[in-house]
């Protein structure tokens, strides 16, 4: 009887999704099945990041992700707190329509021009189904101007990645959220490398860490630490 089962199951042939999926990878179509590195850091950018939060285990409070864009190193990051089996809030903030005028006139004014245009054509309602499409459950998504956010009401944070590219935005949030910081919490700044479009994140990063007394660590070429102690 069950030599009779797996005879049939033989004689159907491969699941019609399965045919159907080979069928359009002989299309144009297979475009979207070809895989991209959709992410602006680098392997080893990222294995920072993961360290980073296995290092906040132990520090009370929140993650908190200021500049999210499309979502993909959100995903990246639950993953692995996922694979820590951590119970933690996950907050995420951008205004998921680009960038704002006041701050790209001041990168123009200090003679950064560039294509800051980029991520115009993103949403919170993408991000949003980024999330649910990926399984991830924990993280609150919030549409604001990151220099005017209120950081107070998800305060304390035990880790906060700092990655909204022009300095106007990024002193902004170091500046709001250092003193909501829970004791060895950490803060990483994105594109904190001199020159450039984004050299507005290394001025205001350093900027910030001379007038708080922090001494500058800039590692694996972009990501400014910053521990709260």
């Amino acid at each position: 009887m069950n030599g009779d089962r797996v005879t049939a199951a033989k004689s159907k042939g491969p699941s019609l999704a399965y045919r159907a999926r080979h069928m359009l990878l002989r299309t144009p179509i297979r475009e979207l099945f070809i895989h991209q590195y959709l992410y602006m850091f680098s392997p080893t950018q990222l294995g920072f990041l993961c360290d980073q939060v296995t290092k906040a285990v132990p520090v009370p409070g929140s993650i908190l992700e200021v500049g999210c864009a499309f979502g993909a190193t959100t995903v990246f990051l639950n993953r692995h707190i996922d694979s820590l089996g951590l119970d933690v809030n996950y907050y995420a903030i951008d205004t998921f329509s680009g960038f704002t005028m006041p701050d790209i006139s001041y990168e123009r004014k200090a003679g950064r021009d560039y294509r800051y245009n980029e991520f115009r054509e993103n949403s919170k309602a993408t991000f949003d189904h980024t999330m649910r499409r990926n399984g991830v459950q924990r993280v609150t998504s919030f549409r604001a101007d990151a220099s005017a956010f209120d950081y107070s009401k998800l305060a304390p944070y035990r880790l906060v990645l700092v990655d909204v590219d022009l300095y106007r935005p990024v002193l902004a949030v170091l500046n709001s959220i250092y003193d909501l910081m829970s004791p060895g919490g950490i803060i990483v700044t994105d594109d904190c490398a001199p020159g450039g479009p984004w050299g507005g994140a290394y001025d205001a990063y350093n900027e910030f860490t001379k007038a708080r007394g922090i001494d500058s660590l800039i590692l694996h070429d972009k990501l400014g630490l910053i521990v709260k102690h």
